[in-house]
């Protein structure tokens, strides 16, 4: 299985956008680079809106990376719950899931601090994210969280 490219990456960002549109009632869709953000909205909202709290995300790392975008975006969601369950799951994918957790750890959205979690949890295969994690250790909310991903992915600083 191979990582995400960078198009992949534009485009999970953008169906992700979109989807959280889409929940707060506009019918904007945006294009991603591989067709329309409905495509893969479409999967994410039925899932989330058929999910009871937490319990649906088990497994999902089963689908493998398919399941990235749908994790990515129940880690931003408002439930703290399922963010954890998300990032758990988003661990089980290892080396795949690092694109996507850094452009979270990198963004504002709220549970970020969950993404530099899953970067620890998934270990040396994450050092792509390092500096992505020693920039977040300037932020107090992920200070304690990118510093201990930095020391499971084997970097002292």
């Amino acid at each position: 299985m191979r990582p995400l490219s960078i198009a992949a990456m534009l485009g999970l960002l953008v169906v992700v956008a979109g989807c959280a549109t889409k929940e707060g009632g506009s019918d904007r869709s945006g294009e991603s680079i591989d067709g329309p953000a409905e495509d893969g909205c479409g999967a994410v909202l039925a899932f989330r809106s058929s999910a009871p709290e937490g319990e649906p995300v088990s497994g999902l790392a089963k689908q493998g990376p398919a399941a990235i975008p749908i994790l990515i975006y129940l880690m931003t969601g408002e439930s703290t719950q399922t963010a954890i369950a998300a990032a758990e799951e988003i661990a089980k994918l290892g080396a795949e899931a690092v694109p996507a957790l850094t452009a979270l750890l990198r963004s504002k959205a709220p549970h970020r601090g969950w993404a530099a979690w899953a970067l620890g949890e998934i270990g040396p295969a994450a050092r792509d994210a390092r500096e992505a994690l020693k920039s977040a250790q300037s932020d107090p909310e992920l200070r304690v969280a990118a510093g201990e991903a930095l020391r499971k992915i084997g970097d002292p600083q």
